[in-house]
């Protein structure tokens, strides 16, 4: 957690010090969220199915211009994988990307591509901490779903992603919903997805999580 704060005030100083917010033509947000339970299934030949759960923060910051976009992303994971004599785990995500947005009446759909990098430290030494990066490409959709009271618009958005690693692979779906609770002030819910597999060892982990977020939009 106190990674994660440090990144958001890095995040923020930058934004604030640079020109974003005197030039009419960039807009874009910074958000921060939680996943209260987030649910980790690893599985590997001949061993019992592993179950368990943690939690996740999470700090997102983007920004557009002319329906190109660039962001950047980071979040923390703590997960207990009691199987272990030492459960703790620790892990963090790192992307930085950017891509094309098409705007419609009501909606949008674009295309983005991005490095990825993850790490996780494992308390139990006989575990070896693990680490990769590589490049991954997504499609998004997001579409308006009605106004609440005449004020407030509540759009939904689907995501679907892969991502290409030099130790493994990741197939990544997010679906969620969104609004606007005031003109700066945004709300989201997303379920996501994370369905990794290791090269060397087909270790294959599935990671499902529901992420409540606020973002300041400008």
């Amino acid at each position: 957690m106190r990674k994660c704060k440090v990144v958001v005030r890095m995040i923020l100083g930058g934004l604030v010090s640079s020109q974003a917010f005197s030039n009419s033509d960039l807009k874009g947000f910074v958000g921060v969220y939680a996943v209260p339970d987030a649910k980790i299934e690893i599985k590997n030949t001949g061993a019992p199915k592993i179950k368990d759960s943690g939690e996740a923060y999470g700090i997102v910051a983007e920004i557009e211009k002319n329906q190109w976009f660039g962001y950047t992303h980071y979040e923390t994971v703590s997960i207990d994988i009691n199987a272990l004599p030492k459960p703790g785990v620790s892990a963090e995500e790192y992307r930085l990307g950017g891509g094309y947005r098409q705007h419609f009446a009501k909606g949008s759909i674009q295309a983005s591509i991005e490095y990825f990098a993850q790490k996780q430290d494992f308390d139990f030494e006989m575990v070896p901490d693990w680490d990769d990066s590589g490049i991954g490409i997504h499609l998004n959709t997001e579409h308006l779903l009605g106004v609440i009271a005449g004020r407030v618009p509540v759009a939904g958005f689907a995501d679907i992603g892969y991502i290409d690693m030099h130790k493994s692979d990741a197939q990544e779906y997010r679906l969620g919903v969104k609004a606007m609770l005031a003109k700066n002030i945004g709300v989201m819910s997303a379920y996501r997805i994370f369905k990794q597999e290791k090269d060397e060892s087909n270790e294959k982990t599935t990671l499902k999580a529901m992420n409540i977020g606020l973002s300041y939009v400008f």
